[in-house]
């Protein structure tokens, strides 16, 4: 039920099309992602730079961190034992491997046990070839035989001036690429 409503939500947030103010990835349409992190950063990072608005940071875990509490999904913003939030993307798959209430899949081509579907959060890797794991991350909120359509926040796009901006968006993902490894809320 809890991801089903998820589901609702996440897709609700990406077609708004929320857009981030660049250079900066901040601004009044995102500060509901953003805001809950602010003094948590402030404190995990020794300063008071986030209490200035016009600070961002990348914010897809933020995005998929605001869809959850939205749907009352009991999380804490500060991963037990790990001095990070969820802010982070990697930090999502620590804080599935200590609460009963998630649960970690690494990407592999099949599972015995698993399958994904609408309501879990999906973690990729090497998007924009960095070669880096955990960079980016959504919500699935349709699955077909070819890709997974996911709610995101923070995509990248081209604005019709010619240049980058950040928004919430829905985006079809490939089924096999750059997938790091999917966290599901277990009901």
């Amino acid at each position: 039920m809890k991801r089903q409503k998820l589901v609702s939500v996440a897709r609700k947030e990406a077609e708004a099309h929320y857009e981030a103010i660049m250079p900066g990835n901040y601004g009044e349409q995102i500060e509901k992602y953003l805001s809950p992190f602010r003094d948590v950063l402030n404190v995990l990072e020794d300063t008071s730079i986030y209490n200035d608005l016009s600070i961002g940071f990348p914010w897809c875990g933020a995005f998929v961190y605001y869809c959850c509490k939205e749907c009352k999904i009991d999380l804490t913003i500060v991963p037990p034992n790990i001095p990070t939030s969820l802010a982070l993307v990697s930090s999502w798959l620590f804080m599935a491997m200590q609460l009963e209430n998630l649960k970690w899949y690494e990407f592999i081509e099949e599972y015995d046990d698993f399958v994904p579907t609408e309501g879990d959060i999906i973690i990729f890797n090497n998007l924009q070839g960095n070669k880096s794991k955990f960079t980016h991350m959504g919500i699935i909120v349709e699955v077909t035989d070819d890709f997974y359509l996911v709610a995101e926040g923070n995509v990248v796009y081209t604005k019709e001036n010619g240049k980058p901006g950040r928004k919430t968006d829905l985006k079809k993902r490939s089924k096999s690429q750059n997938i790091q490894g999917f966290v599901r809320i277990v009901e």
